[in-house]
């Protein structure tokens, strides 16, 4: 996860967007991802799921 963390340190528009202002990068050897939105200079992690969830199925806040 450190390794993505820095990625998303470096170029926080690597990964794709999955939805609309949210975008996920993969942890590699594992089945999660983790989901980030970028806002101004700041990256803001919203989530660690397993590949196996959807963003839609995030609990409401």
């Amino acid at each position: 996860m450190e390794l993505q963390l820095k990625r998303l340190e470096q170029a926080p528009l690597l990964f794709a967007e999955v939805i609309p202002g949210v975008r996920r990068a993969l942890l590699p050897r594992f089945p999660f991802g983790l989901f980030y939105a970028v806002r101004g200079n700041s990256v803001h992690v919203l989530a660690v799921l397993h590949d196996a969830r959807t963003p839609n199925r995030w609990p409401k806040s």
